[in-house]
């Protein structure tokens, strides 16, 4: 058997040590009765997604913890506040030791779903998939639980499915299913640019800017994960304010044309020698810092169209995926009984 690529061991699971981390906390007082429980707070404050936490949270609600306010949670009744009582602002979740291995197992979590999505993103263009859970824990010798985090993301982002029996399956990422995905981003992007454009810090967009330029000094010696960066920056940092939750999620489901375009066109066809798409960033970018924000919303119209066309082109030139560059713990399926 082939060593795992990732790891030899593995702490316990996320949602686990979290939920013992914030049981601590609830009973020595450190998070009194009351203290609001959000998963995105905690998430962000751990760097974390928010899967592990919304499972721990669910355990401290079984446990009666913690209850229900609305959208979020809050201490149940009976826990007072210890004599150091925290900041609403900056509350510590969780005891300093639980937190380092919390840390120490989103680190892990991260590097399994930053290869697993570049390997299932280059694979999907070729077919569709069954993903074999325990032959991607194999793979990265990691626990049933890691995987099922990873895919849960990315389920999130549009690049698999899991189907009413639990199986979860990715692609196949085909000529019409791109031109379907690139009609809802040429809907929805320009208009959800043009109602968050003029609240955009303009720090951040002139960060865009300079990180643009580093690119194009660099290009075409650019790894896919720099060039994504730039692609966040765009079409999905942007959008953060977004406030239509329909809309948004439509567009997080896009993703995956992204994740897989990127990817594979670098390890097949590779970069062409000048990357208009470039320009047109900074185009949308300039037109942002100016506040013609009409215009910007054109210039990304515009670049979407192209991108639609350029990825169109370049899908269709790819070669044959070599079935030694498929991983082991993904299936073909033959659809062509169905």
């Amino acid at each position: 058997m082939n060593e795992p690529r990732i790891a030899q061991h593995e702490a316990l699971p996320l949602s686990a040590l979290l939920a013992a981390g914030l049981e601590r906390h609830i009973r020595d007082g450190r998070l009194p009765s009351g203290r609001s429980l959000m998963a995105n707070t905690i998430a962000r404050s751990l760097d974390l997604s928010r899967a592990p936490v919304q499972t721990a949270l669910d355990t401290l609600l079984q446990c009666g913890l913690i209850v229900e306010a609305g959208r979020s949670y809050k201490v149940a009744p009976g826990y007072p506040p210890n004599s150091a009582p925290q900041s609403d602002d900056a509350p510590e979740y969780v005891p300093k030791d639980i937190e380092g291995r919390i840390r120490s197992s989103g680190a892990l979590w991260q590097r399994v779903f930053v290869e697993v999505e570049a390997e299932i993103g280059a694979a999907i263009p070729f077919g569709r998939f069954r993903i074999i859970e325990a032959r991607m824990a194999d793979t990265f010798g990691v626990s049933r639980t890691v995987v099922r985090g990873v895919l849960a993301r990315l389920e999130e982002r549009g690049l698999v499915h899991r189907d009413p029996r639990g199986d979860c399956t990715c692609g196949p990422l085909t000529e019409h299913r791109i031109a379907e995905i690139y009609e809802a981003r040429i809907l929805i992007e320009p208009f959800a640019l043009g109602k968050v454009g003029p609240s955009l810090d303009p720090q951040w967009i002139s960060d865009c800017l300079r990180r643009l330029d580093e690119i194009a000094a660099a290009y075409p010696n650019v790894p896919p994960a720099k060039l994504e960066e730039l692609e966040n920056d765009l079409h999905v940092r942007a959008f953060a304010a977004f406030d239509n939750r329909v809309l948004k999620q439509t567009l997080q489901s896009t993703r995956l044309v992204v994740i897989s375009t990127t990817q594979l066109f670098q390890r097949t066809v590779g970069l062409p020698a000048i990357d208009p798409f470039l320009k047109e960033h900074r185009m949308v970018f300039e037109q942002l810092k100016a506040g013609a924000y009409d215009i910007a919303v054109a210039a990304l119209r515009h670049h979407l169209q192209r991108a639609e066309r350029t990825t169109l082109r370049r899908f269709q030139a790819l070669p044959k995926l070599p079935s030694n560059e498929v991983p082991q713990y993904l299936l073909k399926i033959d659809d062509s009984g169905s």
